[in-house]
């Protein structure tokens, strides 16, 4: 299921972290939490959706790039680190597109998240 309209400000140069939910639907149409656990995730920050390559990527290979959460007391959460050397000499004011992508233990692919990030310029 993917969340659309995943929107929000950070000012360039500063740290930031996205915290992400991943659900599905069942076969009754309810709302369960993806379990994560082995899963692979990738995180993107492009220009534009449509962009053919990625300004930033992020994978939960790297866990201090993309951390996986305890999926016994957050199931379903991972958080995405933006560090300040990701934006640093990015263009500002500008909207960039992100996204993110689930590759499960059960080779399902879940895209769980699309939206932009308002990127401000830095303050000092």
């Amino acid at each position: 299921m993917v969340l659309e309209g995943q929107d929000f400000d950070l000012v360039a140069g500063d740290n930031g972290n996205i915290d992400i939910h991943v659900q599905t639907e069942n076969s009754v149409g309810v709302l369960i939490d993806v379990v994560l656990t082995g899963a692979l995730i990738t995180w993107v920050l492009k220009e534009e959706e449509d962009s053919a390559s990625a300004l930033v990527t992020k994978t939960s290979a790297a866990p201090t790039e993309i951390e996986i959460l305890n999926q016994t007391t957050y199931p379903g959460h991972f958080v995405v680190y933006i560090l300040p050397a990701d934006t640093a000499s990015m263009t500002t004011p500008h909207k960039y597109f992100h996204g993110a992508k689930v590759f499960d233990v059960t080779s399902h692919t879940h895209t769980t998240t699309k939206g932009y990030i308002t990127l401000s310029p830095k303050v000092i």
